[in-house]
């Protein structure tokens, strides 16, 4: 499930902070905040720019989020899910 517009507001992400974002089939994303989060309330819309991609590679990407349509927006995590080479290799192994 996609994070609400609230939930991400409340991470508070700053410029230069680090997500991750579910891509499906197992793959994930990092991804860096280039702006703030910004809730628009005539539009009823959340934004903000990110880049995407290895240091050598990074693509920029701008991300909108609308009210009561979350669920088609990106699915954020502040650790790398569904892969057996992150946090969730972790638990098992513990």
């Amino acid at each position: 499930m996609s994070m609400s517009i609230q939930k991400i507001l409340e991470q508070n992400y700053q410029v230069g902070d680090t997500a991750w974002e579910y891509l499906g089939y197992g793959t994930m994303a990092q991804i860096t905040f280039v702006t703030v989060p910004v809730y628009d309330e005539k539009l009823f819309t959340l934004t903000w720019k990110a880049t995407v991609g290895t240091m050598e590679n990074p693509e920029e990407v701008d991300y909108l989020i609308t009210k009561g349509f979350e669920h088609y927006g990106p699915r954020l995590y502040s650790y790398e899910a569904y892969t057996k080479t992150g946090a969730w290799e972790e638990t098992v192994n513990e």
